[in-house]
């Protein structure tokens, strides 16, 4: 069995403090919490990743402080997702968890410890009037969907691509994962995150990380259930294929997904036009000219992008606005509030004297593949 390498459409940006929200995430790491760790969710769990890289990735632009907290949340929520979900056929007890960790949400302590990380992050002050409403509801919804794959998993049943993604894209909950940018981002309206375009958005990225991880924990060693949950097992049974077929079928389908996004990506960038510019960067040789999104950054805060393919030679004029979110590869600004052209050196937006090294760390590098 091999699975091929996978490589995305959409550029990659890093949040400026990563060593700072690692180094939390570690000290987090050696807590208490972590005693419910068994021998194989210590060896292969890799928890500290997925605390702090998801989110130095997924909020490049998010608030330090608060994504300190987005990450010990995320990092225990994996592993009792792997504790007690994906390991287990036990649909009452895997009822009685998801009672518990509704509870939790309320941000009252209760006693429970399991889940006393959960409650930390949720009885926090810093969360803006409404966020916490859209985080509870999306979370209710993964845990309503990790059932539902429980269940066919327990009843061996056979159901169809189609059925098995609808579950799957909620169960990886990258629309939890979104609704709390509205959390790290102060700056953003609510409103949006209930765009039918953005839905559109936020669907196909989670098919995208469905499969994934389906992919993934084909050759992982971490312990779990899926014999009837795993989409490349799906393919094989509905299509009566071999596994070499299903593993294309399935790299298919998430590039099929990706084109989506895009495409609804390009769909918000008609629906704004304003808040969505073009701008032409140069190759490394600064000879060749190729149209590229503009990335951008709030103009209180400097961001850089993690480079891919090595810096430009000379970086072109930049537009900032307010009001911007990082998704599908592309910077989104639903509310254009300010515009500036910013001449290459050094200059100073708000607060922040910016130069020439951070506007290039900025700037998207060409497509792979």
């Amino acid at each position: 069995m091999e699975i091929p390498l996978l490589t995305s459409r959409f550029q990659v940006m890093a949040h400026p403090q990563m060593e700072e929200i690692t180094a939390d995430i570690k000290r987090f790491f050696k807590t208490e919490a972590f005693h419910i760790l068994n021998q194989n969710t210590a060896q292969y769990g890799d928890y500290m990743s997925a605390g702090a890289l998801y989110s130095i990735y997924i909020y490049p632009m998010g608030d330090t402080e608060k994504l300190k907290a987005v990450s010990r949340f995320f990092a225990y929520w994996a592993l009792v997702d792997d504790l007690y979900f994906d390991n287990s056929v036990d649909l009452d007890h895997i009822q009685q968890i998801i009672d518990r960790y509704i509870a939790a949400l309320e941000g009252m302590p209760n006693g429970d410890k399991l889940f006393a990380p959960v409650t930390e992050f949720c009885s926090r002050t810093d969360w803006k009037d409404g966020t916490k409403e859209i985080f509870r509801n999306e979370i209710k919804k993964y845990l309503q969907s990790t059932m539902r794959l429980r269940t066919v998993e327990m009843e061996k049943k056979i159901i169809s691509v189609e059925e098995y993604l609808s579950y799957r894209h909620l169960n990886v909950a990258m629309w939890v994962i979104y609704a709390l940018l509205y959390y790290t981002q102060d700056d953003l309206e609510l409103y949006t995150f209930h765009h039918h375009t953005f839905a559109k958005i936020f669907e196909c990225s989670g098919m995208c990380i469905g499969i994934l991880l389906d992919l993934y924990n084909l050759k992982a060693h971490k312990e779990e259930i899926s014999n009837y949950t795993n989409l490349v097992q799906v393919i094989r049974r509905t299509e009566n294929c071999t596994e070499e077929a299903a593993i294309n079928s399935s790299v298919q389908l998430f590039y099929d997904y990706e084109a989506k996004m895009e495409e609804e990506c390009n769909r918000l960038e008609v629906t704004y036009p304003g808040a969505i510019s073009n701008m032409f960067n140069p190759d490394r040789s600064g000879t060749a000219m190729k149209a590229e999104r503009c990335v951008t950054f709030k103009n209180t805060i400097p961001m850089r992008a993690r480079p891919m393919a090595g810096l430009f030679s000379r970086p072109p004029s930049l537009k900032c606005f307010q009001q911007t979110i990082f998704i599908g590869g592309r910077y989104l600004h639903l509310r254009s509030v300010v515009q500036v052209y910013i001449p290459a050196g050094t200059f100073m937006i708000g607060l922040n004297v910016m130069n020439i090294d951070d506007v290039r760390l900025m700037y998207p590098h060409k497509r792979v593949g």
